[in-house]
């Protein structure tokens, strides 16, 4: 009788916590009965409301600063629509603290964490169909679990330690970091060391990564530092006028209970490149490298150095882009005729048209040979672009290969606006 009275109070103090949060309205000069600013909505909120704000007209911006302390959700009221606002956004984070923007456009403002999350359950934060004008989302903090996808960074970047980069178009020009560690290198996208090791991946896919910068000692697309998880990257197109390396792996997680994944990225420039894709490894840290596709006008394709086991299949780079440290298993094409379009798919008569591995796990959607390149397999760009702003799944995954009489698992990444 007493374990049944526990539950009921358990349930009830549920169901409590669930009816007293609400939704807090934001609109211009306070009308309808809605807070006038953003912060103001923030102050009167408790743990897990949403806060609807109402664009304001000509979609002037609501200029604030916000620290955030509480689980909430930032929502436009708008159906495929924008707030406006310009300004900071501070999160403390907290165990179990669950924060979402969706539909906000940032005219001018970074997002950043006030320091690392407490060990535990990882603060999660996630950022989707959002546009940042002139800003990064830097949250490169221990035991954070960011989410940001189908994002516009105008000139921007991104740095993370877990979680997912998912569909985001993101160009950096001016707006480099510079305040990660090895500050000899600029990127678009960081990936820190996090505290906590799992056997988790981490997930960079079906982005586009243009980098513009100043030209400095070396500017990268997708710098990785993490010895604690794994990477998955894929369908990512890298590209910009003074980019030296596309991706570039400075630290790998020493397992070999988990793979690596670097498959279907398009790297290209019109200009040298130092390295398409860099690996520094460990003895026991196993790498894919496959189907990537690799122009530019000299430099090297894919470098690995370590030990590690990397395979290295199937990749397409134009002539004179080298392998280093790697043994070619002959599979590779180092002379590839390969040209693109103005959205870097490669044009008819181009050989990384079913250029890729003939492996049916591999296969485009259209069940044909896997395309060479971010528009191969089945996350090719096209499934993430153009970003609608619509309530959509942004991200699913099932097995690449199904045993006869096996379980099909499938699990989606969704929002709904």
């Amino acid at each position: 009788m007493k374990m049944k009275n526990l539950a009921i109070a358990a349930i009830l103090l549920l169901t409590s916590a669930k009816i007293n949060a609400t939704d807090l309205c934001v609109a211009e000069n306070g009308a309808g009965g809605c807070y006038s600013t953003i912060t103001d909505a923030v102050n009167a909120a408790v743990n897990g409301d949403r806060i609807i704000i109402n664009p304001k007209a000509g979609n002037a911006a609501y200029a604030e600063n916000l620290t955030i302390t509480k689980s909430l959700q930032f929502l436009c009221n708008v159906e495929g629509g924008e707030y406006t606002m310009q300004g900071n956004i501070t999160i403390t984070p907290a165990q179990s603290r669950i924060i979402v923007f969706i539909g906000m456009k940032n005219l001018q403002g970074n997002m950043t964490a006030t320091g690392n999350s407490p060990v535990g359950v990882r603060c999660k934060v996630s950022i989707m169909n959002c546009n940042f004008v002139n800003g990064n989302v830097n949250l490169d903090w221990d035991n954070f679990d960011v989410t940001i996808a189908s994002c516009v960074f105008l000139d921007g970047n991104i740095g993370i330690r877990y979680g997912k980069v998912i569909g985001n178009d993101i160009n950096t020009i001016s707006n480099y970091n510079s305040g990660y560690p090895n500050s000899y290198y600029r990127y678009s996208v960081y990936i820190g060391q996090d505290a906590t090791a799992t056997n988790d991946s981490l997930q960079i896919v079906g982005n586009k990564i243009s980098y513009n910068g100043s030209v400095y000692a070396y500017q990268v697309a997708i710098m990785a530092y993490s010895a604690n998880q794994y990477y998955y990257i894929t369908n990512n197109i890298l590209t910009g006028s003074s980019l030296s390396h596309g991706v570039y792996i400075a630290a790998s997680k020493n397992s070999t209970i988990g793979r690596n994944t670097i498959v279907n990225n398009t790297i290209s420039v019109t200009a040298a490149l130092n390295i398409g894709v860099s690996i520094t490894t460990v003895v026991n840290s196993s790498y894919d490298v496959i189907n990537n596709l690799i122009l530019a006008t000299t430099g090297t394709g894919i470098a690995a150095s370590g030990g590690g086991p990397v395979q290295v299949s199937y990749n397409l780079m134009s002539n004179p882009l080298v392998l280093s440290g790697i043994t070619d298993d002959g599979t590779n094409n180092l002379s590839s005729n390969t040209t693109l379009d103005a959205n870097n798919r490669p044009n008819n008569g181009s050989d990384a048209i079913n250029g890729g591995s003939p492996d049916e796990a591999y296969y485009d959607i259209n069940l044909t040979r896997n395309d060479a390149g971010a528009f191969g397999g089945s996350f090719t760009q096209d499934n993430f672009y153009p970003v609608t702003g619509a309530a959509r799944v942004y991200f699913v995954r099932a097995p690449r290969k199904v045993t006869l009489g096996s379980t099909i698992n499938v699990k989606g990444d969704a929002f709904d606006r």
